[in-house]
């Protein structure tokens, strides 16, 4: 038994030998076998004038897309519009799958291909502007959708390299990080004698050994600056007591702490951040940073 659908395809049924089911093997007119709704043609109207329309006013609920050729010889805007009352109408972003420009359009001027999803009850496309010619065309419903919707972009994407992002405790720096050790005797002399920059660009602090063969303490402070910082200005990261005839090490979390401009150091006989007292002797303070 066989009935013929629309004159574009053919439904066999037939009957299983053992259940006794009912099995109908859905054909085109082609003899294969369909799983896919075939596209419904929609009426398009030739536009001669303004504010015409390709498409009137179309419920496009039962469809997931709208497929167009534009064809013709014309000047003139074609816009595609959409709404849901059916009343007011809005421009609506289509995709080009014939020119894979790298965003939608609400407009062409040209003819092309074109795919409009249906994500509203009702479209309409219309001229917006005319100068001249016959805009012709043919539109099809489609029940099935056959792609993954608007193209958003085609084509090779270009990265722009990053400088000073962060991925939680882990520093992205312009330049490949390197371990730094960095080794320092300290000096005798103004405030701002041991004043200096470590590392000049974003880094992570691994580790401080620091010794002090003086007979009075040292306060070694750590800023995160890219700059050489001035004792007794700023906050320090980190103050450091250097006891008198001792050797530091530091305790650093094992991930290290991140500095985002760079590590900077200044030491002063005093604590206080404002402190300015410089060293007036000889100075044996060893100081060992790795970044």
């Amino acid at each position: 038994m066989s009935t013929q659908i629309r004159g574009e395809g053919t439904d066999i049924a037939g009957v299983f030998p053992v259940s006794k089911s009912l099995k109908v093997t859905v054909m085109d007119d082609q003899g294969v076998v369909g799983f896919q709704s075939l596209p419904i043609p929609i009426a398009v109207t030739d536009v001669q004038a303004l504010n015409d329309d390709l498409i009137a006013s179309l419920d496009v609920s039962q469809y997931k897309f709208i497929s167009l050729q534009l064809t013709g010889n014309w000047v003139a805007t074609i816009s595609f519009q959409g709404s849901n009352d059916g009343g007011t109408f809005y421009p609506i972003v289509t995709s080009n799958p014939s020119g894979g420009l790298a965003n939608g359009e609400t407009s062409t001027t040209e003819n092309r291909l074109i795919k409009v999803p249906t994500i509203y009850r009702f479209v309409r496309i219309r001229a917006t502007a005319y100068s001249s010619g016959i805009i012709e065309g043919v539109a099809f419903g489609h029940r099935d959708e056959n792609s993954s919707g608007l193209i958003a972009a085609i084509g090779p994407v270009t990265l722009n390299p990053e400088t000073t992002k962060k991925i939680g405790n882990v520093g992205i720096v312009t330049d490949a990080e390197t371990l730094l050790n960095d080794y320092y005797v300290g000096a005798a002399g103004p405030v701002n004698v041991n004043s200096r920059v470590l590392r000049g660009q974003a880094s992570n602090l691994r580790a401080i050994v620091m010794t002090n063969l003086t007979a009075t303490p040292r306060y070694v402070k750590i800023y995160d600056s890219a700059t050489t910082p001035v004792a007794g200005a700023g906050t320090p990261v980190i103050v450091i007591a250097l006891p008198v005839a001792a050797t530091l090490a530091y305790p650093i979390p094992s991930e290290g702490l991140s500095f985002s401009n760079g590590i900077a150091m200044t030491m002063t006989l005093g604590a206080a951040n404002d402190n300015v007292t410089g060293t007036s002797t000889v100075d044996f303070v060893l100081t060992s940073i790795f970044t």
